[in-house]
């Protein structure tokens, strides 16, 4: 394979980090609509929102990435193919479940509302998303680390992800203590 498959395209940082700015803040938007339409105040809902959500733009971008390379050799649209598959993992998906959490732990109990996006907690994974994005879609000059830089990503997202998921496992946890002391007391 070549460097060209292994990259999804030339961006400068700045290119790099302005589209997951613009990326992540689409996908948050619609997230932040579906988690006040639905009244869900689980973190592991949250995720579930969210990846939803990401999963959906990811394959629309797929798509217009295989259409691209549907008209070069059809070699290269099937290593196209591949790779999107395989890097799925660790893209759109699972930078939205992670905004999808911070949303539902910045709002806690209410809707997400404008005040929420100054939370520390929302901004912290909010930045990560778009931070892992940026540098996802930025190419190094050094052409050896075109996959090992894929997985290294997809390991750092997916800690992320477990530690979401760890907090609202949690979270469950805390509801059901609350569940069984109060049955305990009627």
């Amino acid at each position: 394979f070549s460097d060209d498959y292994y990259l999804f395209g030339t961006m400068t940082v700045t290119d790099a980090i302005l589209v997951g700015l613009v990326e992540e803040t689409g996908k948050a938007l619609i997230i932040i609509y579906f988690i006040n339409k639905h009244k869900t105040n689980k973190i592991l809902n949250g995720l579930l929102i969210g990846g939803a959500i990401g999963a959906g733009f990811a394959v629309f971008e797929s798509a217009g990435y295989i259409l691209e390379f549907s008209s070069d050799v059809e070699n290269e649209m099937i290593h196209m193919v591949f790779l999107r598959g395989w890097t799925a993992i660790g893209g759109h998906l699972v930078w939205s479940a992670i905004v999808g959490a911070a949303i539902v732990i910045a709002k806690e109990e209410k809707n997400f509302v404008f005040n929420n996006v100054i939370d520390k907690r929302f901004l912290f994974f909010y930045f990560t998303s778009v931070i892992l994005h940026a540098i996802w879609d930025t190419s190094f000059s050094f052409e050896e680390t075109g996959i090992v830089k894929y997985i290294v990503l997809i390991v750092i997202v997916w800690t992320y992800i477990f530690i979401l998921m760890k907090a609202g496992l949690n979270q469950v946890n805390v509801l059901q203590n609350k569940a069984k002391e109060s049955m305990e007391k009627n």
